[in-house]
């Protein structure tokens, strides 16, 4: 794992309007006052989201942040938590997830993802270690959830081996 213990001390940031990302530097103290990702997530959320802002507008956005032990042996440390304003209520949303993204992320020497902007046309994002890419996802636009992964898989050549652990990563 990264330095930084069960921190990495870094967060990414898309803007999707540019095409664009930049790496942060998160002190180490942020991360021992707003203790896990739902605490970061959450100041974040408070700090960059103006109460105007409406759900679907572009200045909204889309934060995960993993924990101190995602990406650990410890039982449940596979989850992230993504932060945003909520399509339904109008108002802030945190929700966890479990899988492979908040331990890929934090493998990749990434604590969270802010995602920002509004994408001109359908892009994903590519994120291998500090390649980081805003991919044309045209010819993904309309397929299907296992096609979209399956086309993906073939042209990153996922399954790809940890270079930390040494471990497969596998379906």
């Amino acid at each position: 794992m990264p330095d930084g213990g069960g921190y990495v001390g870094k967060v990414l940031r898309v803007n999707l309007s540019k095409g664009s990302y930049q790496v942060e530097r998160v002190e180490e103290a942020i991360f021992e006052k707003y203790l896990g990702g739902r605490g970061i997530a959450a100041k974040i959320y408070f700090e960059e989201i103006a109460q105007e802002v409406r759900p679907l507008d572009e200045a909204n956005k889309l934060i995960f942040m993993s924990g101190p032990l995602t990406g650990t042996i410890v039982p449940g440390s596979t989850k992230f938590q993504c932060a945003t304003k909520s399509p339904e209520t109008g108002i802030y949303l945190c929700s966890n997830a479990g899988g492979d993204f908040g331990p890929h992320l934090k493998f990749a020497g990434y604590g969270g993802l802010i995602i920002e902007g509004r994408a001109p046309k359908p892009v994903y994002l590519s994120i291998n270690d500090d390649k980081v890419k805003v991919e044309d996802a045209t010819e993904l636009w309309g397929k299907t959830t296992g096609e979209v992964y399956k086309t993906l898989k073939e042209k990153t050549g996922y399954p790809q081996k940890n270079r930390e652990s040494g471990l497969e990563l596998i379906d």
